[in-house]
Parts: structure tokens; sequence; C-alpha cells
């Protein structure tokens, strides 16, 4: 049979009409679409002070929502950059991510505009925008006291704080110097071509750091005057004090031999500082502007006993060398001290072949160096290591007033072996004062949360650790959150929770110890305890019916004792579920001989005597029965 379908003009024409509309909507979407979030570009051409391209250079716009985008200038230092619509700050940076632009004698560069005004406005169309670096050559001559010109003199232009500011084009609000670092060293004729950006300011500083340009002159740091702001190209003479005065003297260790190769450094709070290496015998002597300084000591990896670096620095904030009268000879003596570190396994056994290290990262204790010196100087760095021999000894060099054992804001100061790949350290402070005798034996912690089923924190309980075939025996009681922390030697354990106020309940728990579960041999382990609980409803009742008022029953003694019998109950994820059960409350029954009990979920009371059975009444006149099992939720039970 052949069907044929028929449509009138009518219906063609509506259908028709449709897809025109549905069309033309889709179309209107997009361009909305594309009109809400346009793309603009960002070009212009990077040159210098002299008009010259400079290629190589990072140009990267942000927006305030963190939209990032960036280009390399290219050899003629044009630049092209599409990004979403909206206003942008510019960094520029002379490492593009792969190599360093050649900018005069820079070696870091970076320019960022601020970036709570952005100026680069991308909201309206495309923007052309040259921008041009504008440095300057600073001509620095280094001179001694005499003014003579001093050849290799290494001389540095830095600004880490972002002092002074300039400017890459016309309304340009003018880009922070966050990084500009140039360096150089003087040629025979005393003199050096260093590049700075003009709006640099060098002798400031701030709690980020400081801006200087400086010239090391035998071993003197000769920086420019502070507020020296760099507007073109510029002769700089930086001369070495002719008022200087001289600190020298010997470096010892406790035993009065000298040690050489380590490097002293003196700092004023003005911005005066010096350097030099002690000699061969030990001797140092630099010379320096009058002033009053504090003393950096750094080891410099010299050989002071096995000591990998030592670091003393004295206090900044009360300077204790006083140079502003004449020169002054300080002999200085770095005392050191012999550590006998023993390690042991948990059974008292020497474990030999162990690395053993020592570690004061935080500047604990401190030191002295001198007669006079009021020992503020703080042993900032310590290193050292060594392994244990076959008695499980090894000695190590150490500073006399280093404390280890103890942590501080920046990390800790201690001494620590390498067990299995496990790392055990002191755990008591120990201040150095001479040789020490000190002994690692590996430890571990068991700690968590105790609460019951609802959330509640359990405060005030034992939480015990046993393991009867080595005798160990541990215990702490649970802070007011129920936390707990203990330190205990390696071994296997089983769980005791004693607790006399367990949500009203008088609590003992016993984990079967035949096998025990707590395995404390590898590693630390937090577990937290939630102790099950239900609530049981108790009613009073006679001849099996509940009784609306009964004086020998109301207000009386109501108690619930479980004693002795293993329950199965868990604590803890992976908790085999078995545990001797003592538990006891009592509570008093109300007008209609009721009461309410918090009970452990599990267990069963018989309702044989007032050993194991819920009661109620004087002697426990009446207990439970049948017998009764506690579940989850809450329980109703019926004491005749």
């Amino acid at each position: 049979m052949n069907v044929r379908l028929w449509r009138s003009p009518r219906t063609v024409r509506i259908a028709t009409q449709f897809i025109v509309l549905a069309v033309v909507a889709t179309l209107f979407i997009k361009v909305g679409i594309a009109h809400a979030n346009p793309t603009y570009t960002l070009s212009g051409t990077l040159t210098d002070s002299s008009s010259s391209p400079i290629p190589g250079i990072l140009v990267k716009i942000k927006a305030a929502d963190g939209t990032t985008e960036s280009a390399v200038t290219d050899s003629s230092g044009d630049y092209s950059i599409s990004a979403p619509s909206d206003t942008y700050y510019m960094t520029l940076n002379i490492y593009n991510g792969s190599s360093y632009a050649t900018v005069g004698s820079f070696q870091e560069m970076v320019l960022a505009q601020d970036s709570s005004s952005p100026s680069i406005d991308l909201t309206s169309g495309n923007v052309t925008q040259n921008l041009q670096l504008k440095t300057a050559t600073l001509h620095v001559y280094a001179e001694d006291s005499s003014g003579n010109p001093v050849s290799g003199s290494a001389v540095s232009a830095t600004d880490v704080v972002g002092e002074g500011s300039t400017t890459l084009y016309s309304g340009d609000p003018g880009e922070s110097t966050s990084i500009a670092d140039s360096t150089g060293t003087t040629n025979s004729s005393g003199e050096v071509d260093m590049t700075s950006l003009v709006g640099t300011e060098y002798g400031a500083s701030t709690g980020g750091g400081s801006s200087t340009l400086c010239a090391n002159i035998y071993g003197d740091n000769v920086c420019v005057p502070s507020d020296t702001t760099v507007t073109g190209d510029a002769n700089i003479t930086l001369q070495l004090p002719s008022t200087n005065h001289t600190i020298s003297g010997t470096l010892t260790d406790g035993s009065g031999d000298p040690i050489s190769g380590v490097i002293i450094n003196m700092a004023a709070s003005d911005g005066n500082t010096g350097s030099v290496t002690t000699a061969s015998d030990g001797s140092y002597s630099m010379s320096l502007p009058p002033d009053t300084y504090y003393m950096k000591i750094n080891s410099n990896y010299a050989t002071i006993g096995n000591l990998q670096t030592a670091e003393l620095d004295q206090d900044s904030s009360s300077p204790s060398i006083d140079l502003t009268s004449g020169n002054v000879t300080q002999n200085l003596q770095l005392h050191t001290a012999t550590i006998h570190v023993t390690v042991d396994d948990a059974s008292g056994s020497p474990v030999s072949g162990t690395a053993v290290t020592g570690d004061d990262g935080i500047g604990a204790g401190s030191a002295s160096l001198y007669s006079g010196d009021p020992g503020e100087t703080p042993t900032t760095v310590v290193d050292y290591n060594g392994t244990t021999d076959s008695s499980g000894e090894v000695d190590m060099t150490t500073l006399v007033g280093t404390e280890y054992g103890v942590t501080g804001s920046g990390g800790s100061s201690n001494i620590c072996a390498t067990i299995s790949g496990h790392t055990y350290c002191l755990t008591s402070p120990v201040t150095i004062t001479g040789d020490t005798n000190v002994t690692i034996v590996p430890t571990y912690t068991f700690s968590g949360t105790f609460t019951d089923s609802n959330g509640n924190p359990l405060a005030g309980a034992t939480i015990q650790l046993d393991n009867n075939a080595d005798g160990y025996n541990y215990s702490v009681t649970t802070a007011s959150d129920g936390s707990f922390s203990l330190t205990v030697d390696p071994a296997e354990y089983y769980l005791v929770v004693e607790d006399s106020d367990a949500d009203g309940m008088s609590l003992q728990l016993y984990q079967h110890n035949s096998d025990p579960t707590i395995n404390l041999t590898i590693s630390n382990i937090t577990q937290n305890l939630v102790l099950p609980v239900a609530t049981v409803d108790v009613m009073a009742a006679i001849d099996g019916s509940p009784a609306t008022y009964d004086p020998i029953v109301a207000g009386t003694s109501a108690s619930a004792t479980y004693f002795g019998g293993y329950t199965a109950l868990s604590l803890y994820s992976g908790d085999p579920g078995y545990y001797s059960l003592n538990t006891y409350q009592t509570v008093e029954t109300d007008g209609d001989g009721d009461a309410s009990f918090t009970s452990v979920v599990g267990a069963t009371y018989s309702g044989e005597d007032s050993d194991n059975g819920i009661c109620i009444g004087s002697s426990s006149a009446y207990c439970n029965s049948p017998a009764y099992t506690v579940t989850s939720g809450t329980n109703s039970v019926d004491v005749p």
C-alpha cells in the first residue's frame, strides 16, 4: 500500500519562518558572546636611550584577575601581545625564559609597574605602545686613601628594593626597579663602566634589602652615600677613607692551634663592611672606616674537626667591635667540643654503620669568641656528619654553647641517627659545655584523640600501651580535647583504656593480649579511638508492668555493672574487636522509678546479680531479666 504525505503551503511557510528565526537567534547569541569578551592587541617597539632596538626582552602584562599574557621582543625590538579586554600593568625582564638579553652590563633586570594602578587599557580596542628603556652609564673610579687608582677592584651595582623609578612611555606612572644588578672589575686606570637605569636611587635600604653601588678596595667595601639618584651618565669616585682603622689578630681553636681559611666579616649599621680570610697561621687584618661593628664568622669549609659548616653571627643590634678611636687587636678563639655519640637499638645493642648528623639551623645556644664578648653570638649553622663504628659510636665536632634537641620558628637543632631508613633524634635538650656523651635509641609515637561515638572528647582517660613479652608499659592521660601522644620503644603493643568518668561510666578496656595489634616497630602511628556508646532507658516494673509510682524504687539508686567478660567492640579501624570490659555507673531513679544510662555498645547484662546486671533499688533489689545486649541507638530495658 502506498501512503502519500500531504503538506499544505501554510505549514511549509510556518516551518520556514521558524528555521529562519532559529538561525537569527543563534547568530545573535554568538555575536553577543563575541562582544562580551573581545580580544585586543598591544604592540610596539622597545628601544634604548639612543633609540636602538632591544631584542630578547620579555614583555609581560597582567590584569587584576590574574590573566597574564607575554611576548619577547624580536630582532627589531618589536613585540605584539593579544589579550582579553581589561586593564593591565606591565613587567619587563631581560631573562625571557631561555636566555638573557644584552642590556649594557646588567646581569639581572626586572621592571614592574604598580599592580594597584594598571595603566595599559585594552578595553576599547588595539593599542600601540612604543617603549624606551632609559639607561645610563656610570663611570666608576676606585681609588685608595691617597687618590691613586686601584685596579682589579670588584664593583657591583645592585637594587633589590625597587628604589627610585623609571618610565617607559609617556603617561607611564613609573615602574619600580625591583631587580637591577651590574658587576664589573676596574681596569689598570681604576675605572669600570656600569649600566644603570635612569631613576634608580642608590644608598637606600628597606626591610626587604638595600640598593647599593660599591667597590671592594683592598678588602673593604666602599659605597656611594645615601640618596644618590641616577639621572644620566655620570662619573662616580669611590675612595678608600684616609682615616681607616685596622682590626687584626689570630683565630685559634680551643687548644690554641691556628685555624686557617675561615672568613671573618665585619659590618656596621650604616653599611660599612669588610671581609678577610685567615692565613695559614690563623692571622687576619682588615682596614675599616671608623665605626662600631658586629662580627660574622664563616668556617668556609676550613678543617675544624669534622664540621662541614659553621657560622657565628653577633647580634647586629649591639655591635661590640669599636673602631672609632684607633686600631684594635682582637684575638679570637673558636671553642669546640667532641660529642661521643652512641647509637643503640631498642634492646641496647650497638648499631654500626649508622649515619649520624648534627645540625643547628636556628641559632640555638650561644658562643663567645673573645674576652669581653657578651656571648651574643648565636650559632646559626653548625653541620657535621659521621658513621658509627662496630661499637655503635662516632665522635662529632661541635661548638661550645650549641644547644641540641630543641625546635624554633625556623626549624630545629638536633643530633639524629638514621636506622633502616628511619630517623631518630634526641628527645630532650642538651647544651654543649664541653666534651659530651649522648645516646640515641629508636623511639616511635602513638597519638590521636579519644572520643565517644557521638563525637564528644573523653578527657582525663588513661591510654596505655602494654607489651608483656618485653616488659614495656607506657601510659598517658587524654587532654581536654581528648588528644593523647605516647613515645615508646619499638615493639608490638596491645591497648588498655581506663576512664573514671566516660560519659558517666567507670570504664576499663583490655585488648586481648595474645596477639598485640599496634605495631610500633616501623613508624609513628596516628590512631583516633572512638568508644561506641548508646543510651539505655531503664523502667521499673511491678508484676511485669511499668510502675506509675513505687516508693520502693522511686528516687533510689540504680546501677549498670558489667565485669570481666570479653566483648566484641571496635575502637579503631583494623581493631580485631575483642576486649575484656569492666564498666560501672550509678544514677538515681526519677519519680516513676525510671533511670537512663550511657553504656558501651556490645555489653551484655545477664541480670543475674549486681556484678553483671542493670539493677534498681537498695542492695540491687531489682535487676533486669532476661539478659540484655546493648545495641547502637536508644535501648529500653524493663527491671521487674
